[in-house]
């Protein structure tokens, strides 16, 4: 059970040192002084996008994790560890994927075709 534990552990926090990729955006035909003060005021309102509800996402990961753990016989406080720390990675996650959606629209918005 331990190695299982580890792996998830693992997984859960390898997952946040990676960040979606930003978009792909067309720059043919585009004055680089422009996109240069676009992409910068873009940035700034994607830093703008707080990380939502991580705090609430692991609560509810730590209940529902030491309560599974009761169930299960397992460890209370390590089911509900491995809650919080899943909790907060999801809300990581999603947190990521709108400061992504952010910046794609504001560019959008500015006239520049995203490509993917």
């Amino acid at each position: 059970m331990k190695p299982v534990l580890a792996l998830l552990a693992a997984t859960a926090l390898a997952s946040c040192a990676t960040a979606p990729a930003g978009p792909i955006i067309d720059r043919s035909g585009v004055n680089p002084a422009q996109y240069q003060r676009d992409y910068s005021e873009c940035q700034q309102y994607q830093a703008q996008v707080g990380a939502g509800n991580a705090g609430r996402d692991a609560l509810t990961g730590a209940i529902v994790g030491g309560l599974l753990g009761d169930l299960a016989g397992a460890n209370r406080d390590r089911s509900a560890g491995l809650g919080i720390v899943a909790g907060g990675a999801a809300a990581w996650e999603e947190a990521e994927s709108r400061k992504v959606q952010v910046f794609a629209n504001c560019m959008i918005n500015r006239g520049y075709k995203i490509l993917g």
